[in-house]
């Protein structure tokens, strides 16, 4: 016979059994937070987890990292504390997976002057938020930075966001972990220019991008026989304009012993305030490289792309008269095909720069034109148009008024079909310099010759095809210039311009780890458009003027089609989910009845 519990001791041994349960949850949580870190990311694109570039990042710390957060404690936005959650968690996980390599020490500089005073010092500042509680709107000045010290070197990163948190880590990181850091040479114009010269943009923001990473050196009097110092290990050579022979030679010379190049071509500068071309020239501007650039297989085209399918929604200015003989400039929307959004469509996806790029947008570019290449170098188009773009002449001034520009592209349209234009090319291999005749002789301002881009020639060596090298060209200086102030005219460096600049600076200077981190950044998701996607499979386009009646019936059956073919495809994605989900519960109830079904006698 068995013995029974009492109902003392059934009821004793649950709460014993339940206290047990709990201890060991809590006690195995807290031994799994403190030596556990066990995560699965269940997302599309992994954003959740740690990249693998981070973790051989962190792998690399030798000695003790210390990450010094600049984060207010009392943040009243509900949307900001889930993100310095976020935030925080995201450093804890970074400093277990350091190994004991990594420390975090947190402060508020709102609640103490010192802190404070110590986030200025490393250009660490607040930023105003505003937040809606009930019916009252609330702002408050909110800190978000961090400080990171390795071995007495240090980097700031002054306001963080958790979407791009782990790609500034990583990439600030990788920067003090490594011994030599890359030299960027800055040749053409200048990234900060006088006052007159800056009512056109100026490179400001891309120099300071650069500087955070890159020791940034300023190359000028390449013209009077100053070489490309070898410490420099990239050059950038921004907007050439009619460059002298000796200049050419030395970039040429630079480009043979084995430096990586990036040229970007702007052969014709437009005021943002007026439209107008500068000085109301209407003819192309030389750069000086261009000999140069055919005979390496990139030279850019002297007009514009005028690409209607990716045009892009952008401020542009528009003259008002004030009257008393003052005029004051606005910005207005205008949709042009000269300022354009290149979607993933648009990019290389082989070559690491623009394997991962979701955008980029460009205004009045330049084709690149696919000359005749040189034996042992290759031509990958990095950027292009889409594939119904067209090549416009540069006018002398560029029209803001949407019913002259819409009416531009049925008149381009209706001239033919269009076609894809290099915008970026990259060319790699050994590349055969055009001075092997002679190296041109430095300019020198006291002897006057019949023709700067025909100096005398020296008897000094030259190099050609000497070493390997890299050299990217794009039909487009003005993607990486700051938006013009105080308009915010044109698209200029966004978020996508500035991950396409750093991707090819990374690239040419073999730091593709970077590159795979700014991978990790959350990728824009376009709504599907079943009637544009059904109209556009049957040859419908929105642009297309029917040239008869029959082409217009034709046209409209086909619309009807279309519709009808959209609105099937929107109630078939609305109800598989819907679908599925009932069978897996139908399933899970089915088998539920056979097993209960089968334990009865």
């Amino acid at each position: 016979m068995i013995d029974r519990m009492s109902r003392g001791e059934a009821r004793w041994n649950a709460w014993l059994s339940a206290a047990l349960l709990l201890a060991i949850v809590v006690v195995g949580n807290q031994l799994a937070r403190e030596h556990l870190i066990v995560r699965r990311d269940f997302s599309e694109d992994q954003l959740y987890a740690v990249s693998p570039a981070t973790r051989r990042i962190l792998g690399r710390l030798e000695d003790k990292l210390l990450v010094k957060a600049y984060f207010s404690s009392d943040i009243q936005s509900g949307e900001m504390a889930i993100a310095k959650a976020r935030l925080e968690a995201q450093l804890e996980e970074l400093s277990a997976l350091a190994a004991g390599r990594m420390d975090i020490v947190y402060v508020d500089p709102l609640a103490s002057t010192e802190h404070a005073l110590d986030a200025e010092s490393f250009g660490i500042t607040s930023r105003r938020i505003e937040s809606q509680q009930g019916l009252q709107r609330i702002a408050q000045h909110v800190y978000f930075g961090a400080l990171l010290r390795y071995r007495g070197r240090e980097a700031a990163l002054p306001f963080l966001n958790p979407w791009t948190f782990e790609t500034e880590f990583g990439t600030s990181v990788h920067g003090l972990v490594r011994d030599k850091r890359t030299v960027v040479g800055w040749f053409g114009e200048e990234p900060d220019p006088a006052t007159d010269e800056a009512a056109y943009g100026t490179f400001r923001g891309a120099r300071q991008l650069l500087a955070r990473r890159f020791d940034v050196r300023l190359v000028d009097d390449l013209a009077s026989g100053e070489a490309v110092s070898e410490e420099i290990d990239l050059l950038i050579v921004a907007r050439p304009i009619r460059l002298h022979a000796r200049a050419t030679f030395e970039i040429d010379q630079f480009v043979q012993r084995g430096g990586k190049l990036v040229v970007l071509v702007d052969q014709a500068r437009v005021n943002p305030y007026t439209g107008a071309r500068e000085d109301g020239d209407r003819d192309v501007h030389p750069t000086g490289l261009d000999v140069l650039l055919r005979a390496w297989g990139a030279p850019p085209t002297p007009q514009h792309v005028w690409d209607d399918l990716w045009k892009t929604t952008h401020g542009a200015p528009r003259l008002e008269d004030m009257g008393n003989g003052q005029v004051r400039a606005v910005s207005i929307r205008v949709q042009s095909p000269l300022v354009i959004t290149v979607p993933e469509d648009g990019f290389d996806r082989e070559l690491p720069p623009t394997a991962n790029l979701q955008e980029a947008s460009f205004s009045w570019a330049q084709p690149i034109f696919a000359a005749d290449l040189p034996g042992g170098v290759e031509r990958t188009p990095l950027i292009t148009s889409s594939e119904r773009a067209y090549r416009t002449k540069i006018t002398a001034l560029f029209d803001t008024d949407q019913g002259r520009i819409d009416a531009k592209t049925i008149a381009e349209y209706a001239g033919g079909s269009g076609m894809r234009y290099s915008l970026a090319v990259a060319l790699r291999g050994r590349f055969p310099s055009i001075f092997e005749g002679g190296a041109p002789a430095p300019w020198d301002p006291f002897v006057a010759t019949p023709d700067p881009q025909e100096p005398q020639t020296t008897d000094e060596d030259v190099l050609s095809r000497a070493a390997e090298s890299v050299v990217v060209v794009f039909g487009d200086a003005d993607w990486i210039r700051d938006p013009v102030r105080p308009l915010d005219l044109y698209p200029f460096f966004t978020r996508g311009n500035q991950k396409l600049f750093l991707n090819v600076i990374d690239w040419l200077s073999l730091d593709k780890e970077l590159i795979d981190l700014r991978s990790r950044e959350p990728r824009m998701r376009a709504l599907a458009d079943f009637v544009e996607e059904e109209k556009r499979e049957r040859g419908l386009f929105s642009d297309t003027i029917p040239d008869s009646q029959e082409e217009l019936e034709r046209n409209l059956k086909l619309e009807t089609e279309a519709l009808r073919a959209a609105r099937a495809r929107q109630w078939l994605h609305m109800l598989l989910p819907t679908l599925g989900t009932l069978v897996l519960v139908l399933g899970f109830g089915l088998v539920w009845f056979v097993t209960q079904r089968g334990g009865r006698p």
